[in-house]
This record gives C-alpha cells, sequence and structure tokens, in this order.
C-alpha cells in the first residue's frame, strides 16, 4: 500500500459539486485507498450531516471507487488502524489487528455516532468518533477533528489541521516499519 487518504475527500454540500467532483478525479492517482468519511457514506445509506446534499455524480464516482475497491472503512498499516475518525477506548478491542478486523467488514462499529458528535451512543465510530472521546490502548492514524496542528495522545495521530479560511496546507503521516513521520506541506 502506498497511501491512504484519511476521508472526508467530498464536502458534500451544495457548493462543493465541482470540487469533489475534482477531488474524486484525482484520487485514482493520488492514492491507493480512499478511506470513507462521514460526508461520503450518506451515499451508502449511512446517516445525513447538517447540510449535506445528494449529488448525482459524485454518488457515481464514489460508487466507482467502490465497486473498484479503492474506497475503504479503514486501512491496517504497519499495525496502526486508519481510519477517517478512529475509535475510542468504550469499543474494547485489544488491538488495531482486532479492531480492523469488524471494519472491514463494515460492522455497526463503522458508522455509530458519539454522544461528543451529536448522537445517542456512549461512543463514535470509525466515522464518527471524536478527538475528545477517550483514547483507545492501540496506534491509530485518523483525521475528522480539525485542530490548528496536528496531535498526538497516547498512540493515535489527529491530522486533520482543518480546511476553513482559505488554509492552503496538506498534513500526513509516512510509516514505515511501525514508525511515523509527520509530513507537512503548504500548497
Amino acid at each position: 500500500m502506498r497511501s491512504v487518504q484519511l476521508g472526508g475527500l467530498c464536502d458534500c454540500v451544495a457548493a462543493s459539486a465541482a470540487d469533489d467532483l475534482a477531488c474524486l478525479a484525482a484520487a485514482r492517482e493520488w492514492f491507493d485507498v480512499v478511506l470513507i468519511g462521514n460526508h461520503e457514506h450518506p451515499y451508502f445509506g449511512g446517516p445525513r450531516f447538517a447540510g449535506f446534499w445528494r449529488c448525482r455524480e459524485v454518488g457515481e464516482e464514489l460508487r466507482k471507487l467502490d465497486d473498484e475497491r479503492v474506497l475503504r472503512p479503514c486501512a491496517f498499516v504497519d499495525g496502526i488502524l486508519v481510519s477517517h475518525a478512529g475509535l475510542g477506548a468504550g469499543w474494547g478491542f485489544a488491538d488495531a489487528a482486532e479492531a480492523a478486523g469488524p471494519l472491514a467488514g463494515r460492522a455497526s462499529v463503522f458508522a455509530q455516532i458519539g454522544r461528543a458528535r451529536g448522537g445517542l451512543a456512549d461512543c463514535g465510530g470509525v466515522l464518527w468518533a471524536d478527538w475528545s472521546e477517550p483514547e483507545a490502548s492501540f496506534r491509530q492514524i485518523v483525521g475528522h477533528t480539525p485542530g490548528g496542528e496536528p496531535r498526538r495522545r497516547g498512540g493515535a495521530i489527529c491530522l486533520d489541521v482543518g480546511a476553513g479560511d482559505g488554509a492552503r496546507r496538506i498534513v500526513g503521516a509516512l510509516v514505515r516499519d511501525g514508525d511515523v513521520e509527520l509530513v507537512d506541506h503548504a500548497v
């Protein structure tokens, strides 16, 4: 596996359709794996977020990525669970490999919305967990909860630095033999 995109590739609001399509077109060239995020999940029957707008063309492109097995719920890289929002301690998984198993099958752990994100569950799943939820005991790389800088907490790293206010920055992580190096570029 060469590169994994953390989900939320598309904004899926009315004003973003052209940008969403441009991102989806670039995804096949730039990434080996595109993780589904909570913004894309409504196209696959998941809950809608406030402001979601269904665009037929975006839905078709997401389905193509899914059919090509590029779109996935999570990735498991060198002992690290890579997902859109991560998993908190409430799920009880012993390690990243155990957590990745049910996620690959899109089990209920996939889309549960925790209280921190306005849901009813004690903890969120890999599309809706919030960085404020208690950390799991295993290593993870996540996005979903914007902050001004990448954050580390125990074995977890949140790379979402936000895209609002004209921010032109890409943050990622290089993972080699379990070692994680952050990559931060202005664009």
